[in-house]
């Protein structure tokens, strides 16, 4: 028997969840009375027991229940309607090519085959700044981390609701095994199959999250459906905009923020899929479009404190993070939910000044009763009860240029070149704040004018409605509005000619995208 991870629900709601195995029957469940859930149901099912409630109150606690005369605390997190979650990951895989042993605290190192982690280091220099505000974290672990540090990691499920994902034994930065382009779809299934059975049979709980790091391929066309077939329903590591990074991570086209993921093409959303897709890390929107080409500037205008750091905006941007967080918080009014999410590599948490930016940071936004933290479990079993099978949710984003000073950013550092080049843009500088929308149909991002307008024509749109051939190490197509040759605002009108006929095109109108046929010549809105 394998206990759910956590019972998540929405205040005023029923929830459900579930134990995996064939060894119970919900005559031998008992839970007792809680203040957080009540009128709770057991019945068999294929996976084993399915398990429904009636969420009482918003709030975070532990319900009890005795099976077969043991009992069992099981964390509860109970949510509202409308969520600006802040989620913290730390991953935490052993790496083949990897001697952390220069680094003091260093982790188990086998020598023979440099076989390297850093859980101690990360629990020693990062994991007190977020325990400072109470926040629980997710931990993106394989199995030889699960076996030595399960002691650890279920004390900190109980105590402060950490989770646990799954994160396959992988390589580093010279030795990578792609497992989307070098193995195939078998191949991968029994790999990833095998990394999540040996990793939860450490725990008495399963995971339904999971993460690939970029050494065995990162989130790519196998790995989603591996995990799929597996039960993962919220996997981590997607690089918004990112052309590629690190040898692999070819996400561009994909949305900023979380999205049910298509299984035949990754990039795009599809609002009867079973899997969320999870950002590698939150990014300064507006900085990151105005960056293309290659990895982008979402490598640079990240919560990934390393990013920064390396293009010189964490030396000198004091307050970036907070200015990134209270512009997306702006935004909940028009939106029913937002993940911003703080990654780190347990083999980074050696880098003081990162550490202490978090610190600074954290230290700045909370308390505050408008964030809510949260692990990647939780969100992903709060967006299932939100938005299930043929639903899918959507996000409209005002984003202004936090940056307190544009030339402040490296963009040609010769100590990064483990991910390339960034090259300044052309016309870099402080840009016009912009909005962004995805949905399961489009992205489209739109350029404010001097007045703070926003443009009725996207700047960049991509059309998930459309349907493109899947390539593994490319990208979703951008569309290619070339043949418009002016848009003009005039008064309460706006004009756009036209060399070339482009059909369903989604301007922003008051606000609201609006799909428009463009014709040959003038065209009137």
């Amino acid at each position: 028997m394998k206990l759910t991870p956590k019972i998540v629900g929405i205040a005023g709601r029923k929830c459900e969840w579930y134990f995996y195995g064939e060894d119970i029957t919900p005559e031998e469940i008992c839970f007792a009375p809680s203040e957080w859930v009540k009128d709770i149901t057991a019945e068999r099912c294929e996976k084993g027991i399915y398990m429904t409630g009636m969420c009482l109150k918003k709030g975070r606690g532990i319900i009890e229940v005795d099976i077969k005369k043991t009992r069992y605390r099981i964390p509860c997190a109970i949510f509202g309607e409308k969520e600006f979650f802040l989620c913290m990951v730390i991953s935490s895989n052993f790496h083949y090519g990897y001697d952390p042993s220069a680094y003091e605290d260093a982790d188990i190192t086998v020598m023979r085959n440099a076989v390297g982690n850093g859980f101690d280091k990360a629990a020693k220099e990062l994991l007190p700044i977020y325990r400072k505000h109470n926040l629980p974290v997710t931990w993106l672990i394989d199995p030889i981390v699960g076996f030595f540090k399960k002691k650890k990691l279920t004390e900190w499920h109980e105590s402060y609701g950490d989770d646990y994902g799954i994160m396959p034994t992988s390589n580093f930065f010279l030795n990578t095994d792609n497992y989307n382009t070098q193995h195939s779809q078998t191949e991968t299934d029994e790999f990833f199959s095998r990394m999540k059975s040996l990793t939860e049979y450490s725990f008495p709980y399963y995971t339904q999250i999971a993460g690939i790091d970029q050494w065995v391929g990162s989130v790519g066309g196998h790995f989603v459906k591996s995990c799929e077939k597996a039960g993962i329903r919220g996997l981590w590591g997607l690089g918004y905009d990112h052309g590629t990074c690190d040898t692999s991570m070819f996400h561009r086209g994909c949305p900023w923020d979380v999205y049910k993921m298509d299984l035949e093409n990754f990039r795009r959303p599809d609002a009867g899929s079973g899997i969320w897709g999870f950002q590698w890390t939150t990014r300064d929107i507006l900085n990151t479009v105005h960056c293309p080409g290659g990895i982008s500037g979402a490598a640079i205008f990240s919560t990934d404190a390393d990013d920064i750091f390396f293009h010189n905006v964490l030396q000198t941007e004091k307050e970036y993070y907070k200015k990134m967080l209270e512009c997306y918080k702006k935004n909940m009014d028009r939106n029913e939910y937002f993940v911003f999410l703080m990654h780190q590599e347990d083999h980074d948490t050696h880098h003081m000044a990162c550490n202490r930016y978090y610190e600074q940071f954290l230290d700045s936004v909370l308390p505050d009763e408008e964030i809510t933290p949260a692990t990647m479990q939780e969100i992903t079993m709060w967006l299932d009860l939100k938005f299930g099978r043929g639903q899918h949710p959507a996000q409209m984003i005002r984003m202004e240029d936090i940056l307190e000073d544009p030339s402040h950013v490296v963009f040609e550092d010769e100590s990064y070149e483990v991910c390339g080049k960034i090259v300044e843009p052309a016309d870099w500088g402080r840009y016009e704040p912009v909005w962004a929308y995805y949905d399961e149909n489009i992205q489209a991002i739109y350029e404010c004018d001097e007045t703070g307008k926003p443009g009725i024509f996207p700047y960049r749109v991509y059309d998930y409605r459309k349907s493109y051939p899947f390539e593994e190490e490319g990208e979703w197509p951008m569309e290619d509005y070339s043949g418009i040759r002016e848009v003009k605002v005039q008064q309460n009108a706006v004009l756009i000619i036209s060399d070339t006929e482009y059909l369903s095109v989604p301007l922003l109108i008051n606000q609201k995208i609006v799909y428009c046929d463009i014709r040959k010549g003038e065209n009137w809105f």
